[in-house]
């Protein structure tokens, strides 16, 4: 299983990366949602796009969210967030998942498994 992991914050994004490697899964990390967008058109759809909500100046995680959802309609999507109020207003749908960080590698792997089935 394969997770595309879109984190601006390298010791957020190393420390998830490691945890999900530890794990068995295989994992892309990015640092922006333009560079997770190159990586759309270079690589298969994962099973995951874990993605912040907050990535800096440009796309946000939601439009990232949207933007996967509409190439690889089968990807599960779990939304991160230090500042949960950014989920205002913004409906999950069945195959979304919410975690505010910090959380724990468990939830994480909860939360996969939700979107992926036991095989995860």
């Amino acid at each position: 299983m394969n997770v595309l992991l879109v984190e601006d914050d390298e010791l957020v994004r190393s420390s998830v990366a490691e945890a999900l490697s530890d794990a068995g899964l295989g994992v892309s990390e990015r640092i922006t949602a333009e560079d997770a967008l190159s990586a759309m058109d270079e690589c298969d759809c994962p099973s995951v796009l874990l993605t912040d909500i907050n990535l800096g100046p440009g796309i946000d995680g939601f439009a990232l969210g949207s933007i996967a959802r509409h190439k690889w309609p089968g990807v599960g999507i779990i939304y991160m967030t230090g500042q949960p109020w950014r989920l205002a207003g913004h409906d999950l749908g069945p195959h979304d998942r919410f975690l505010a960080k910090p959380f724990r590698a468990n939830a994480l792997f909860q939360a996969i498994q939700d979107l992926t089935g036991p095989a995860a």
